[in-house]
């Protein structure tokens, strides 16, 4: 039996553990309180370099940010350390404290660490907004033809509160373009709903840029311009972006599966960034809409080394939330989505054909997560098994539910029948043959040097965004640290930075095309 004083004894030293007032090896333990600090923004600088550090400009001096995470608090908001500031749209977590030696300040979750000093340690990036009990907008519009397609999507735009927000501004559309595929077989955003959009928008004053990395890697150019969306937004008024191009920025993120994305820079000097998806049935993510179409601005085959490194359906979708916080936290203002769901691909049949739809509508609203969750309704689906709804939910990125969001314009109409969705293949069945699938295909197009072509200009070494080509006399060597995002290929004047094809890849090169000219990759064949 224990003696009582032994008893009391632990007991007193497990409240003394359990309060955090543990033994400071005979130092004098300094004072509790926790020096306040709050100011509001007069300028932000946001450092992009691989450090990851941060200088926010405040009325009360400069505030110096350690850590791995780049923050972003907008001018002439208040911010305030140790809490989260509801009057801040768009700010970070703080934790205060001094360095100590043999311990991390570093926390948990929404957890802040208690400390003084003057120094301040990001320990998570969150999308605040100010308090609103109505909760997010929600616009749903009908609209039965692509030929009445520009007066839904002014209707929806004006409902969901998009269209003043994006009024005179430099805004940037990003579509879904996979394939240079015919757009009833529904796999690319259709050329008219985004020449409309386009439209729209630049009657409102604003400057419109469209932009995409390809599905088909190395050909975002030719399918811009097989899918017809690049002649609908040069008609229109607007001005086609290659996502692949660069230059590129590195953005640091905390995240559960990335700790940091190459993306390109334009996604942060534009005013706003829009998505435009096809709303389509997927057969890892269930739908894929505003939120899976975020994965499209990660240039060339850094798209498929996410797939790689998450194959998981849980894991890829919190792949997209830390790309998502990546760029919330780099300064790209993600301001919305416009869906087209005016026809939708609801899944394909036994024999792999695709399930064409017709819902008639346009859908839009400046909450990611919420415009998906009227996307899958429209379709027939439970919200809650949606990858990306769920991850978006447990991460506080945005709702589970329509409950408590304002809808504007029709109802959501009531599907008879969900939609069949895409039946699992192998690679849905099995990591190790996903890992296996997307392994491949981000090697079906390689850059490779024809120094016959070069004529020294170096364009390959400034814009590669990891260092990792050289010049060994007229030849370019391309070192293992490559990403395969193309940016070398684009920005070469001369055509000396081609690409490749290995030759157990070609077939599946020319089958990916779908009738695309393919000779400007070695070892590729014409259409």
């Amino acid at each position: 039996m224990r003696r009582p004083t032994s008893f009391l004894l632990t007991a007193l030293l497990a409240v003394i553990a359990a309060s955090g007032a543990g033994c400071s090896c005979g130092r004098r333990r300094p004072p509790a309180e926790k020096q306040s600090h709050r100011a509001v923004v007069t300028e932000r600088f946001v450092d992009l370099a691989s450090d990851g550090r941060l200088t926010i400009r405040s009325t009360d001096g400069p505030i110096r940010v350690r850590g791995a995470d780049v923050a972003q608090a907008r001018v002439g908001k208040t911010i305030q350390a140790g809490r989260l500031s509801a009057s801040c749209p768009l700010g970070a977590t703080w934790a205060e404290g001094p360095r100590r030696r043999g311990r991390r300040l570093t926390t948990r979750r929404r957890r802040v660490a208690r400390g003084w000093g003057a120094w301040y340690r990001v320990t998570r990036v969150a999308r605040l907004r100010a308090p609103d009990a109505m909760g997010p907008t929600v616009s749903v519009h009908g609209c039965a033809t692509y030929a009445e397609s520009r007066a839904a999507i002014e209707r929806a735009l004006a409902s969901s509160g998009l269209g003043d927000r994006l009024r005179g501004k430099r805004v940037l559309l990003k579509p879904n373009l996979m394939k240079g595929a015919a757009p009833e077989r529904c796999t690319n955003t259709h050329p008219d709903f985004v020449g409309a959009l386009t439209g729209a928008l630049v009657a409102a004053g604003s400057e419109v840029l469209v932009g995409d990395s390809s599905g088909l890697l190395g050909f975002t150019d030719e399918v811009f311009e097989a899918s017809g969306v690049a002649a609908a937004v040069r008609a229109a008024g607007g001005t086609v972006v290659n996502l692949d191009a660069g230059p590129f920025a590195t953005v640091p993120v905390t995240g559960m599966i990335r700790r940091s994305f190459v993306l390109p820079r334009v996604l942060f000097e534009v005013d706003a960034v829009v998505q435009v998806p096809k709303l389509k049935a997927h057969s890892l993510t269930v739908i894929s809409a505003a939120m899976k179409n975020l994965v499209g601005v990660m240039p060339g085959a850094t798209k498929c080394a996410l797939h790689v490194t998450a194959p998981a359906p849980r894991d890829f979708a919190h792949g997209i939330i830390d790309l998502f916080l990546a760029l919330d936290a780099g300064g790209a203002h993600l301001e919305g989505a416009v869906v087209d769901a005016v026809w939708a691909l609801a899944g394909r049949d036994g024999r792999d054909q695709p399930v064409v739809r017709r819902p008639g509508l346009v859908v839009a609203g400046g909450d990611l997560t919420a415009v998906d969750v009227a996307c899958a309704r429209v379709l027939g689906l439970d919200p809650g098994s949606v990858p990306t709804i769920r991850a978006a939910a447990q991460r506080r990125v945005g709702p589970a539910t329509l409950d408590g969001a304002v809808l504007q314009g029709d109802p959501l109409p009531r599907c008879a029948e969900p939609a069949p969705g895409c039946p699992p293949g192998l690679k849905e069945r099995s990591l190790l043959a996903a890992r296996a699938h997307y392994w491949m295909r981000g090697r079906i197009v390689l850059p490779e040097h024809d120094p016959s072509r070069c004529t020294g200009q170096h364009r390959c070494v400034e814009v590669c965004p990891v260092d990792a080509i050289r010049f060994e006399g007229r030849r370019a060597v391309i070192s293992e640290k490559c990403i395969d995002c193309y940016a070398c290929h684009e920005q070469c004047p001369t055509g000396a930075m081609r690409l490749r094809t290995p030759w157990p890849l070609r077939g599946v090169l020319r089958q990916r095309a779908e009738g695309l000219d393919v000779s400007k990759v070695a070892g590729g064949s014409g259409a």
